[in-house]
């Protein structure tokens, strides 16, 4: 009788197993049209929105399905791209999903992640959240309401183009919260770009707001807050932000004598094939350990 109910059991459980992998197989071949690797539509996960005045965002938390949790990771996109870009491009999402990280992806629109907004920031630029939006509300929503981010566990952040310029800025802003930082493509230092478009739109022109260009919003004047190890990660054929931005800050890191590791790519450019190429090295970085930097 044991024997029976055993194998009826196994039966159940052979038969599940391969219903499930049935439906993978399906939606896989759903999700993957254009490339060689599986990607998960995370379109059904948890979708915060923050209520502001003049335009509210969208926060996307995507939850690992392990029984331990290893951390959280925020991911932030580069300027006026789909904040799910990092799920529908590359294999990030699933690759941090798979290690046991929480991936939390706030829609920052065309942040330029400022500490303030001006009289010369044009009002398409203005209605999107800055630096404390993020400092001030996001992150406290992320701990008291989602209860995430505490100090028990292993947060980062990870930002590509623009996003990296933020992920800096909240890093030299916040203390306890995280424990490293990768920059993926990123500007740091306006002024080596004083022609810029996307910032003189924000700050106004270099010439005639030179202070705002080289103060308090100036990524590398403040390098000395920052307290956590850094990946840099540039393409050297990058067009659109040169990979001396990238060159410039670890300059910065070494004269600060601040822990980084930076890798220049040969023969890649700024898209999302550079941003998958990253995906081991950024692996790797995360679970390396480092000894404590204070």
């Amino acid at each position: 009788m044991f024997k029976r109910n055993y194998l009826f059991i196994l039966i159940i459980i052979l038969t599940t197993i391969i219903g499930c992998q049935r439906k993978e197989k399906i939606n896989f071949e759903r999700l993957t049209p254009h490339k060689s690797f599986l990607y998960v539509d995370h379109r059904n996960d948890t979708t915060f929105k923050i209520k502001r005045a003049n335009n509210d965002v969208n926060v996307y938390l995507l939850a690992n399905n392990n029984f331990f949790t290893r951390g959280t990771v925020i991911l932030l996109h580069g300027w006026d791209l789909s904040p799910l870009s990092w799920c529908d491009q590359t294999s990030f999402c699933n690759e941090l999903l798979s290690m046991g990280y929480h991936v939390i992806i706030p829609d920052m629109g065309k942040s330029v992640y400022a500490s303030q907004y001006y009289p010369e920031t044009v009002k398409t630029m203005a209605m999107y959240p800055q630096l404390p939006f993020v400092l001030d509300t996001l992150l406290p929503f992320l701990q008291d309401s989602i209860h995430i981010l505490n100090n028990s566990h292993n947060n980062f952040l990870i930002g590509y183009s623009m996003g990296a310029r933020g992920a800096l800025a909240i890093a030299e802003n916040t203390e306890n919260i995280f424990s490293r930082l990768v920059l993926i493509s990123g500007e740091y230092d306006q002024t080596l770009i004083p022609e810029d478009n996307i910032l003189t739109m924000y700050f106004g022109s270099y010439q005639q707001f030179p202070e705002r260009w080289e103060g308090k919003d100036n990524l590398l004047r403040n390098i000395d807050k920052l307290n956590i190890p850094v990946l840099i990660l540039h393409g050297q054929n990058d067009d659109v932000i040169s990979a001396i931005q990238s060159d410039t800050l670890a300059k910065v890191l070494e004269n600060k004598n601040k822990f980084y590791i930076k890798t220049i790519y040969n023969n890649y450019g700024h898209d999302f094939d550079f941003v998958q190429k990253t995906v081991k090295d950024v692996n790797v970085f995360l679970n390396k350990y480092f000894l404590p930097l204070n």
